[in-house]
């Protein structure tokens, strides 16, 4: 799988993130039901399986977000790439609402200056 970088504009990268957000949610909320169980007492290889589908639905989830040209940065966190650093989006935040230059990271995030 080959990375297609994108430079997004922020409207660019509104646009498209109700998509983000709704794939997101998606997997999200299969991977959460399914940590749910592992917190019940389980045989050893039920555990191992689900824990081998949560692994298998993250990757799929970051396979999807690589297709729109988002940089994954963690688990649920994504970044758009703008040129300076990027517009940053992590789970369940309404909107694309936070930046950080290409140093700083999650850490740095500050509001977007509009």
């Amino acid at each position: 799988m080959e990375f297609k970088r994108k430079i997004w504009n922020l409207e660019e990268a509104r646009k498209i993130f109700p998509q983000i957000y709704k794939i997101t949610e998606e997997y999200y909320n299969k991977v959460e039901f399914l940590r749910k169980q592992l917190e019940t007492i389980l045989p050893e290889n039920e555990q191992e399986k689900i824990e081998e589908e949560i692994s298998k639905l993250i990757q799929l989830w970051a396979i999807q977000m690589f297709d729109f040209g988002v940089e994954v940065k963690g688990l649920w966190l994504v970044d758009f790439d703008n040129g300076k650093g990027y517009y940053c989006w992590k789970y369940n935040e309404p909107d694309i609402l936070y930046e950080h230059d290409y140093f700083s990271g999650f850490k740095g995030r500050k509001l977007i200056k509009e």
